[in-house]
């Protein structure tokens, strides 16, 4: 005879164990689909951070060697199978490797971020001046487990200010020893002579400024320290290197340093002034050039703001940064499974897709213009 109440009672067992597997068969397949995401989440971050156009690394908290992408092995000429483990004395020449520890070091220990330019030599298959720029990495806890080095190779940008500062030297030793513009002034502070250079430089018709005082010049003429400037000229003193523009005929700027002396007759009675113009609107834009260069190499490594997206092998965007999805006017989200066509002008879409297509064919890098219309 079965007791039915027991039988019942294995049902219910039996029951409670097919629903704990089926429950754990879900927690497997859900765990592979998460490390499946997880592999392809770090292939993808792998790529892009292959392709940053600077050298990264990363150091656990004893200072050696975790994982560095493809500018940093080949600025030292190792690969990634031989760098973990590595400590900085493994591969760079003592007073390199010395300062990679001092830096290291200081970022553990104060959790700050530091930045610094750093000559490097031995142990770089280029050596030359880098500016690194190295920050802590935490854990969830908020220990330090960790240092990110940013590198850039500066040493071009170093030559050109070097280049540019001898380019002033020799501006100032021409400027002494030549004049490009000769002009008076009478005692009313009033122009009655500009050499004809001055004309050729602006566009302007011969006479133009005769009989016309520094105040009467437009508004645009007069930059910083203009009042300083008239006052030196009512007062009859000497000055040097005032710098102030003009607008050329063609709408251009023109750049221009003045240096003058006030003349006095024999009895002392002050006459007017003589001086100099120099053109200096070369030198004034390469400032502002070097400036730029210089402000946009601080922000790649402070926020290293790159234009960065993914897509699948059918064109159809997989993942997006913040200055991507600001260019394109469209959050990361959004742009999941769109295409270039979706986003971009047709001509603009097909250059890209062009790009794509030959980087799957080749499997090679890249390297071409895009044109963006940013939005309003």
């Amino acid at each position: 005879m079965v007791d039915s109440n027991n039988h019942g009672g294995t049902e219910d067992e039996l029951a409670r164990l097919r629903a704990r597997v089926d429950e754990l068969e879900r927690v497997e397949r859900r765990h592979v689909a998460e490390m499946r995401d997880l592999a392809q989440s770090e292939a993808r971050m792998r790529v892009i951070i292959d392709h940053v156009p600077f050298a990264l690394s990363l150091k656990d908290a004893g200072q050696r060697f975790v994982m560095a992408n493809r500018h940093f092995l080949d600025s030292v000429g190792y690969d990634l199978e031989l760098l973990g483990g590595k400590m900085p004395e493994d591969f760079f020449e003592s007073e390199t490797a010395q300062a990679m520890r001092w830096a290291d070091t200081e970022v553990l220990n104060s959790g700050r971020t530091i930045t610094e330019e750093v000559n490097v030599g031995e142990g770089f298959r280029s050596p030359g001046i880098r500016r690194v720029t190295k920050f802590p990495v935490a854990n969830a806890t908020g220990e330090i487990e960790g240092i990110v080095a940013v590198s850039i190779d500066i040493t071009e940008q170093k030559k050109a200010e070097q280049e540019l500062r001898r380019s002033e030297e020799r501006f100032r030793d021409y400027a002494e020893a030549s004049t490009d513009v000769l002009w008076e002034l009478d005692a009313d502070l009033k122009f009655t002579y500009l050499s004809e250079r001055y004309y050729a430089l602006t566009g302007k018709p011969m006479g133009a400024l005769s009989g016309m005082q520094r105040a009467d010049l437009p508004p645009e003429s007069r930059t910083e320290g203009w009042e300083d400037h008239v006052r030196t000229l009512h007062d009859h003193l000497p000055f040097r290197d005032y710098e102030f523009c003009r607008l050329r005929e063609d709408g251009r700027v023109l750049w221009l340093t003045s240096c003058g002396v006030p003349v006095f007759d024999a009895d002392g009675v002050f006459t007017g002034y003589r001086g100099t113009l120099k053109d200096i609107t070369g030198q004034v834009e390469a400032q502002q050039a070097l400036r730029y260069s210089e402000g946009m190499l601080k922000a790649i490594i402070d926020h290293a703001p790159l234009v960065i997206n993914l897509k699948d092998i059918e064109g159809r965007y997989i993942l997006a940064n913040m200055a991507f999805s600001g260019v394109r006017n469209v959050t990361s989200k959004d742009l999941t499974g769109l295409t270039p066509h979706d986003i971009m002008s047709s001509d603009d879409a097909d250059e890209v897709v062009l790009q794509d297509r030959k980087v799957l064919a080749t499997g090679e890098v890249v390297e071409g213009v895009t044109h963006v219309q940013l939005p309003d």
